[in-house]
């Protein structure tokens, strides 16, 4: 009977030695994973096209485990010396939402609105009258329509109106452009 309560305490303390290692293990692990790290948040929804501003970003702690993949940890990243956007959204941001360099493009100052065009997408200029242009604003998303006047078999004058193209993104309105020198753009058009 004494081998026996000898040996229950044994194996008692060795159990406990096991679950304290294998405890203090998981606590070293998981509080390597609940380590703060800092990254660049959007502090509000981003349209896609929009040049980032610094009013439009922040740093944020978050856990180690949620740090996405290829994210900005430094809001001096996405600016230039003088403070000027170097970024342009690629697609819309959500608040909250980490900044991401696949999410965003850099503007080149060089080639004027044509670093805004997404990869496989084309630009085209439309005329306005001033009341029009307005209304309208980079990063707005507008709907083209054409009409077409023409003569029906009694020679009589008709028009017609006919979608031209739906959801396009506004780059620029005037000198109101996303992210690149205004006079690039003016010796573009």
């Amino acid at each position: 009977m004494k081998k026996i309560m000898i040996f229950a305490v044994v194996f008692a303390i060795a159990a406990g030695l096991l679950a304290y290692v294998h405890m203090s293990k998981l606590e070293i692990k998981y509080k390597s994973m609940a380590e703060p790290v800092k990254v660049v948040v959007a502090t509000k929804r981003i349209l896609q096209g929009t040049a980032i501003q610094s009013n439009m970003i922040k740093e944020k702690e978050v856990p180690k485990e949620y740090v996405q993949p290829k994210v900005f940890q430094n809001i001096k990243d996405l600016f230039t010396s003088d403070g000027s956007a170097v970024y342009i959204s690629l697609n819309t941001i959500e608040e909250g939402e980490q900044i991401l360099s696949t999410k965003i493009s850099g503007t080149n100052q060089n080639a004027g609105i044509s670093g805004l065009i997404p990869e496989g997408k084309k630009a085209l200029p439309i005329k306005f009258d001033m009341a029009t242009s307005n209304v309208l604003t980079p990063g707005a998303r507008v709907d083209i329509f054409s009409v077409l006047g023409y003569s029906d078999n009694n020679k009589e004058s008709q028009e017609s109106v006919f979608a031209v193209a739906q959801n396009i993104l506004v780059l620029a309105v005037g000198n109101s452009y996303i992210g690149i020198e205004k006079n690039n753009i003016k010796q573009m058009m």
